[in-house]
């Protein structure tokens, strides 16, 4: 597993290398049971677990895909929070 885990830290730092200026913080855990909870402080994050991953926003799980798809879940993910960070906050009217 630390193989694999030190693999999938370093996919995703690559892979998040276009996003590193727009305040997105990402964390790499290594515990599926664990992990969405300890790293709740992050916007988004990844577990690992056997054969699985979970991808999880603000420590909820929002995800659990196959081991092979980790990292490209994870960037789905990125990717929308970072479409959503360059529209701005939504305001609403009162009625």
């Amino acid at each position: 597993m630390a193989a694999r885990f030190s693999d999938l830290a370093k996919a995703v730092e690559e892979r998040m290398a276009p996003y590193r200026t727009m305040n997105i913080h990402v964390a790499v855990m290594g515990c599926e049971v664990n992990g969405p909870g300890e790293a709740r402080a992050a916007d988004l994050g990844v577990a690992g677990g056997k054969g699985i991953g979970l991808i999880f926003k603000k420590g909820e799980i929002i995800r659990k895909v196959p081991e092979a798809e980790i990292v490209d879940a994870l960037m789905d993910e990125v990717k929308k929070l970072a479409a959503e960070k360059q529209a701005g906050p939504t305001v609403t009217a009162d009625a």
